[in-house]
This record gives structure tokens, sequence and C-alpha cells, in this order.
């Protein structure tokens, strides 16, 4: 299935982009065990039975891809802008930031990426927060004419966390 490109590419990279450096060190260093949940996975023809399927393969592809525990050092924070690179790879297109109002310790980004695998169009938004020991960010898709769909849009929301384990 071609939702399987974006998790492989992308959700890694926007999980660990999360951390940032910030100057509180939100989140701390140490290891961080990263969750995910599909909250969203809506594409034309699909049936009830086809998206519980899918559901049930993306949780195992992404825990696969991202299930370890992944070391933070707050000076090797990822920036929003290479985790949309990261994302672009992934997805087959060109994609640019066109809303970045996050901070140190949010994220707040919007990437529109174009003549990808999944769509002419994909817009991805990704709001979250990162706590001491935690963070969490929510990331929706939107994409637009669909190949195979006579121009149909769908649409895939995930929730990414991780909580500190212990030191690195």
């Amino acid at each position: 299935m071609a939702i399987r490109l974006i998790l492989a590419a992308g959700a890694a990279s926007l999980a660990l982009a999360a951390c940032g450096s910030a100057e509180e060190e939100k989140p701390r260093k140490g290891k961080y065990q990263p969750e995910f949940e599909l909250t969203e996975l809506d594409f034309p023809g699909m049936t009830d039975e086809i998206k519980e399927q899918a559901r049930e393969s993306l949780q195992i592809s992404f825990a696969s891809q991202v299930g370890a525990a992944r070391c933070i050092r707050s000076s090797q924070g990822e920036d929003w802008k290479e985790a949309a690179s990261d994302l672009s790879k992934g997805l087959g297109g060109t994609c640019e930031t066109t809303r970045d109002e996050g901070t140190d310790t949010t994220a707040d980004l919007q990437v529109k990426c174009t003549d990808t695998r999944m769509g002419e169009e994909v817009i991805v938004n990704m709001k979250g927060a990162a706590e001491s020991e935690s963070f969490s960010m929510d990331v929706d898709f939107e994409l637009g004419n669909i190949p195979g769909t006579n121009g149909q849009s769908g649409k895939m929301g995930m929730k990414i966390s991780a909580k500190r384990v212990g030191d690195c």
C-alpha cells in the first residue's frame, strides 16, 4: 500500500523533529520510546473492512520502522525544514514549508507537496508540544487527486508521541 511510503520515510523524522533543541531543554536528553496511533483513514472506495485491515497493517509497519527507543540529544535536534525534506523524499515530490509558527518546544507546521506518489497535492499539518520527558504531535495528511481514483481526495491522520525511558 502506497500509504506506507509516508510512514517509512516521514514519520521517524517527523517524530524526532518534534524534539528540537530548546533552551529549556524540553524534552530532556535521553532515550525515548515512540508510540504511534492512526487517528483517521479516509480514502475513496475504502470499505470499513479494508480500513481496519489498512489500520492494522500501518500500525505494524510503523512499529517496525520507528518502534525502537531512540536517543535524543538536545544539541542534535532536527530542524523542521529537514523533516520536510525527508518527507518530500518519501512522498517522491517537491515539498515546501507553507507555515512554520512553532517554537523551540511546540510544533505548528504546514508542508505542501506537489507531484507525489500519493497525489498531485499533499498538505501535511503538524501540531504538537514537548514536555520535559515526553512529546506528542498530531500529523494530518490531505491528499488531492490520488492516482487511480479519477481525481478523488483522501485523508490520513496520526498521533506520534514518545516518553523518556532512560539515559542513552
